[in-house]
């Protein structure tokens, strides 16, 4: 019977064919982990840039929730504070870039992104943030712009037709996402604000006036944008005779105007008129105005801080009536600017209030605030 074995020589050549097919399935192994790899490393690599442009788009769309979850928990805002979004029906910008600042190394905790958006009008704003590898996930500290509220001058915010109340003891924060804002867009009394958009991005604020920039953020005075309105004198002056002539009028029961910037006590003016017993000798008391203080208007708009003062070009004076017994007594006082606020209330008009340095009278009916020094007026003969 013939010898089936195969030879040596053919024994031989099958070795070598399984051994290139092991080699090249090997090689091709490799590659196929190789590229795995690659992919991963630079998924893992653009994360931080994958953070940076997800929180851009949240701001874009208006979703203060979803950005907030890519902001640092070293900047992230407590419960009280107030975060906005520009909150626009379509994109008030757009975003144009989002790139290393400088290239990251392997293993790094922090890189530096630049961030870059534009508005249709030419208005371009960049920013370098800072991301942070926190809790498995890449967050941006400076991603939000603080932002002041100078409660001397408003007791509201108004962005983009949206109205907030501002607490007078600046406790609530207030932040920005980027993006392009118009403030106070319905006209005020006595101030104007820019009609076109200032944009918000980190640090780099960019308008019609330039805010401060930086690699970290100051808050923005908001009412640094204020300017007088051409008219403003006009306006301050008939607001101010408005209420001035509100608190003219008569009592029987007493003589302070909780919400005027005068008033007195009954025992300092039976001081003044040389009588004891005050409060059965007094009966009648009359306030009015004798002549209209005369107010102009100015405001310095400063690096961090704005003054809005309203100052007397001339003092005005007010007579006060007093029915004791027979008589009547006239009391001649004058009217000076350190005794009233300006301030806008919340539907944005302008109104007065006594000053919180106005001086309070104290005697034995308890305290009167914001009282004249009577013993300064005169005695009319």
């Amino acid at each position: 019977m013939p010898n089936s074995s195969p030879s040596p020589m053919s024994l031989h050549s099958l070795d070598r064919r399984l051994m290139r097919y092991v080699c090249a399935a090997i090689a091709v192994a490799l590659l196929l982990t190789l590229g795995v790899l690659t992919t991963i490393n630079v998924h893992h690599k653009n994360a931080p840039l994958r953070s940076v442009t997800q929180f851009l788009e949240a701001a874009q769309t208006g979703d203060v929730e979803t950005a907030l979850n890519f902001v640092a928990s070293r900047q992230h805002p407590g419960g009280n504070a107030l975060v906005l979004a520009d909150d626009a029906d379509g994109p008030l910008w757009s975003i144009d870039d989002v790139s290393f600042h400088v290239p990251p190394r392997s293993g790094d905790t922090h890189v530096r992104v630049s961030a870059s958006i534009s508005t249709a009008d030419g208005l371009t704003a960049t920013h370098v943030f800072d991301v942070e590898q926190e809790a498995g996930a890449w967050r941006i500290y400076q991603a939000l712009t603080p932002v002041t509220i100078e409660s001397d001058f408003a007791t509201f915010l108004q962005v983009n037709d949206h109205t907030a109340e501002v607490s007078t003891d600046q406790a609530r924060p207030i932040y920005l996402l980027p993006g392009a804002y118009v403030f106070y867009d319905d006209e005020l009394e006595v101030v104007s604000f820019p009609s076109e958009p200032t944009l918000f991005l980190g640090s780099h604020i960019v308008g019609t006036q330039r805010g401060p920039t930086g690699t970290t953020p100051t808050p923005f005075p908001v009412w640094s944008l204020a300017q007088l309105r051409h008219d403003a004198n006009e306006d301050v002056n008939s607001q101010l005779r408005d209420y001035l002539t509100a608190c003219e009028g008569s009592s029987s029961t007493g003589v302070i105007e909780p919400d005027c910037p005068f008033g007195t006590s009954r025992s300092a003016i039976a001081e003044v008129i040389g009588m004891e017993d005050s409060d059965s000798a007094l009966s009648h008391f009359r306030w009015q105005i004798e002549e209209y203080p005369a107010a102009e208007v100015e405001l310095w708009n400063e690096p961090h801080s704005t003054t809005f003062e309203v100052a007397f070009a001339t003092p005005g004076s007010i007579k006060l009536e007093v029915e004791a017994g027979d008589d009547t007594h006239v009391l001649l006082c004058s009217m000076e600017p350190e005794r009233l606020s300006p301030m806008f209330e919340g539907d944005g008009t302008l109104a007065f209030q006594p000053a919180e340095t106005a001086p309070d009278h104290t005697d034995a009916r308890g305290d009167y605030p914001h009282s004249l020094d009577i013993s300064e007026c005169s005695l009319a003969s």
